[in-house]
């Protein structure tokens, strides 16, 4: 810009040409310490280098003017005022307020220019008395007016500047909020209690670490009975006590709280006693515990609320911020999960007795084949192997003496019971199939 200033003066036949041309090459240095890294320098240089040298300029120009006897034209004792009064946005637009050893040094120079600028004319001889419109108000009103534009530019840019750091700074403070309560998740999600559907431990690390990051009061776990019409306080932790409550709160008591809780899934309560699923509460339990601040959500099993998790806020109002709201439902659903969980561990819990039940029948059933294969093979094949003994014993001694016909019958029977008694006593110890078409 300076040199297209510079260019500009030179095309009209200005005479600060020259010296405008200069002023843009001293206007690197800035950019030069900036890219070494040296941003602070170069904010300052930068703050003090502007209206330094316009002021310069003006007064070797008007003073170059004046004593070669040229009529001083009076426009510009207002247009450079106004280009020292703009410089001020530099510091204002490049330093945090956050910086004040930084921002005070950066401001002060056209600070001191805009106050100094008739007394510095007027000492190198080139003050507004040499224009043609010299009057007595110039020094009142330009002072004034300059003062106060370069008052309100700073005030507006501080007010600003304070809403946008405040801002950021809330946007800091949310950002670490999610990261951590990213991490607590992490953490519940891996731990032994939820993968093992551990209700009593379960809950009381999720309303530990509800309290400890949310840096709330009071943090509780209420569940459902039977019917749905009321709930009873599971786990309470109060400045990070594990305490024991029993209280039960009953839907025909508080039927707004109840409904709220059931069809809006969440309550977001900064001002609990105004609220109108929380301000049934305000007669009573907000105002012996001194609650100013709530916020519930509830958590499901089998796809039906089964409970609720209380976050409350003692003794100060608390706005309640997306991401709080965003965790405590991560933290319902976990509670979901635990739940899941837990019928699951019953389930496998059912299904491995319902095996070891299976198991000891069939090994009962084993020892009772064992036993019967011991019969079998020992105590039953031990007669029948002296029938067929005695058969031999008839069929040779006595075969004249007995009848034919009985005597091939009876040797039918010992032969086939004998061969009943070897098949049963192989499929027992063979493990092979064994059924009546077998012995057919």
């Amino acid at each position: 810009m300076a040199v297209l200033v510079a260019g500009l003066y030179y095309i009209t036949g200005r005479s600060a040409s020259l010296q405008i041309l200069i002023f843009s090459f001293v206007l690197v240095l800035p950019f030069i310490f900036n890219r070494a890294h040296r941003t602070s320098v170069a904010k300052l240089l930068l703050s003090i280098i502007i209206p330094l040298c316009v002021m310069i300029l003006s007064i070797f120009n008007k003073a170059l003017g004046a004593s070669n006897n040229e009529v001083l034209n009076p426009v510009n004792f207002f247009d450079i005022r106004l280009v020292i009064i703009v410089s001020v946005l530099v510091p204002m637009i490049t330093i945090p307020l956050s910086k004040k050893s930084l921002l005070i040094p950066a401001v002060l120079p056209s600070f001191l220019v805009i106050t100094l600028f008739d007394p510095l004319h007027n000492y190198f001889g080139a003050g507004y008395e040499y224009t043609q419109l010299t009057t007595s108000e110039y020094y009142f009103s330009a002072n004034l007016f300059s003062i106060v534009i370069y008052a309100f530019i700073i005030s507006a840019f501080i007010f600003q500047k304070i809403k946008k750091e405040r801002s950021e700074k809330l946007q800091l403070i949310e950002a670490n909020n999610l990261r951590r309560y990213l991490q607590d998740l992490t953490q519940i999600s891996q731990s032994k209690s939820f993968l093992q559907g551990n209700l009593t431990d379960g809950y009381k690390e999720v309303i530990q670490t509800i309290q400890r990051s949310m840096q709330v009061n009071i943090v509780s776990i209420w569940e459902f009975n039977d019917t749905n019409d009321a709930i009873t306080c599971a786990n309470l932790c109060k400045e990070g006590q594990l305490l024991s409550n029993e209280l039960s709160l009953s839907k025909h008591d508080y039927p707004d709280y109840f409904n709220a809780i059931k069809f809006e899934k969440i309550i977001i309560a900064d001002n609990a006693a105004a609220h109108h699923a929380t301000s049934c509460f305000k007669n009573n339990y907000l105002k012996d515990n001194n609650i100013k601040s709530m916020m519930d959500v509830g958590f499901v099993k089998e796809g039906e609320i089964c409970g609720v998790i209380c976050c409350e806020v003692q003794d100060k109002y608390r706005t309640w911020s997306l991401a709080d709201s965003i965790y405590l439902k991560a933290m319902s659903d976990m509670l979901s999960y635990l739940q899941a969980n837990k019928k699951q561990m019953s389930r496998n819990e059912e299904l491995e007795r319902r095996v070891e039940e299976r198991t000891s029948e069939l090994q009962e059933k084993n020892l009772q084949l064992q036993e019967y294969a011991y019969i079998n093979s020992h105590i039953l094949r031990a007669p029948v192997s002296r029938i067929c003994g005695l058969y031999n014993i008839l069929e040779n001694d006595h075969k004249k003496h007995l009848n034919k016909e009985i005597l091939e019958h009876f040797k039918i029977s010992v032969t086939e019971l004998d061969f009943v008694t070897k098949t049963i006593t192989e499929a027992i110890v063979d493990l092979s199939s064994f059924n009546r078409h077998r012995f057919q």
